[in-house]
């Protein structure tokens, strides 16, 4: 005659608990590590003005077209990379600009252009003065501050960071 033997194993509920805390842990360990790894990667984003071109300019505006160069010299991906910013030649604001949703591969860039159209209204002569001068070709030194936002830890946050960056035309 055949016998079967069943075998039950015997877990107490102490093991139960330990094992529990310990994947509650190592989950929260990664999910910080994943967050952490996000926030450095947008913080390690470089942005850099290219070049800005100036279209169809008028008594009262102009439009600026600013290529914009975005590096990513991390592992990880930007995703939805969004920014508004604010433009100045010298101490004078112009004008402002913004894009979104930029994707950056890891260790990656890409050049965005941004076209803003800068009116003439409400600046001070100055500046109408330093615009007639890039518009005219001379050197130049354009500043753009702004702020940077994109998606971490699986789109679910944000983190922002501020930049500035300066290009000087000829």
């Amino acid at each position: 005659m055949n016998t079967v033997h069943l075998y039950i194993f015997s877990v107490d509920m102490r093991t139960i608990v330990i094992i529990s805390i310990g994947i509650a842990i190592l989950f929260f360990s990664s999910s910080i590590y994943i967050y952490a790894s996000d926030v450095a990667a947008i913080s390690s984003v470089e942005l850099g003005v290219q070049s800005i071109d100036i279209s169809k300019p008028t008594l009262t505006n102009a439009t600026f077209i600013i290529q914009m160069n975005l590096t990513n010299p991390t592992d990880r991906t930007i995703q939805g990379l969004s920014s508004i910013f604010d433009i100045y030649i010298g101490q004078n604001r112009i004008g402002s600009g913004s894009f979104q949703n930029v994707n950056i591969s890891p260790k990656g860039h890409t050049v965005h252009s941004v076209t803003t159209i800068i009116t003439y209204v409400g600046l001070a002569h100055t500046a109408i003065d330093i615009i007639a001068n890039l518009i005219e070709a001379q050197q130049t030194t354009v500043n753009i501050e702004g702020t940077m936002t994109a998606y971490v830890f699986f789109g679910l946050s944000q983190t922002t960071q501020e930049y500035t960056a300066t290009i000087t035309t000829s």
